[in-house]
């Protein structure tokens, strides 16, 4: 029977049909049920059936920035870019939603931006941050760190010392993480 069989379809700008009847959608940016019908013919005999294109189904997540290093107190923004199966790419928000793999190191929110809350971090730690939208996520690796110094302050400020004598200094430096260390 299938050597003796023709296949069609009603509308080749939205799907071809091969001679084994396998119909591939050619469409992008389908954002309503579209119907084609499907035709096939031997000799005399024809037999028709509805497809119906939808909208592309998300199939891949990517997250970026992939591997980044962030201090204690300090945070990244991370953003997800959609694969679909007609092959567009659209950056992805309203539909994500993210997550940490350790909440107690690492917060991130409904938009994607992620702090460092660890305290007391002294060895970088790996994070996973996850983007999901319905049954398909993707990942990143946050690697927090440390706090480090964003500012000195050095005492005195304006010391006044008689020659030959000694003046101590000493600095005091404000961390990332909001928390002082004095020297």
């Amino acid at each position: 029977l299938k050597d003796n069989l023709a296949w069609s379809s009603s509308d080749l700008a939205l799907a071809t049909i091969d001679a084994a009847g396998l119909a591939t959608t050619i469409v992008k940016g389908v954002t309503e049920p579209t119907p084609v019908t499907i035709t096939v013919v031997s000799g005399k005999v024809s037999g028709k059936s509805k497809l119906t294109i939808t909208a592309p189904e998300l199939i891949k997540i990517d997250v970026t920035p992939a591997i980044p290093f962030v201090a204690a107190g300090l945070g990244q923004k991370f953003s997800a870019e959609g694969l679909r199966s007609d092959d567009t790419t659209e950056v992805l928000s309203k539909e994500i939603k993210w997550s940490s793999s350790d909440p107690s190191v690492v917060i991130i929110d409904k938009d994607g931006f992620a702090k460092v809350i660890a305290n007391g971090l002294t060895m970088p730690q790996a994070v996973t941050i996850t983007a999901v939208s319905g049954k398909v996520n993707g990942t990143a690796k946050l690697t927090a760190t440390p706090p480090v110094v964003t500012t000195l302050l050095v005492t005195p400020s304006i010391p006044f010392v008689a020659a030959g004598k000694k003046v101590q200094f000493m600095a005091e430096g404000t961390l990332t993480d909001e928390t002082v260390q004095q020297s």
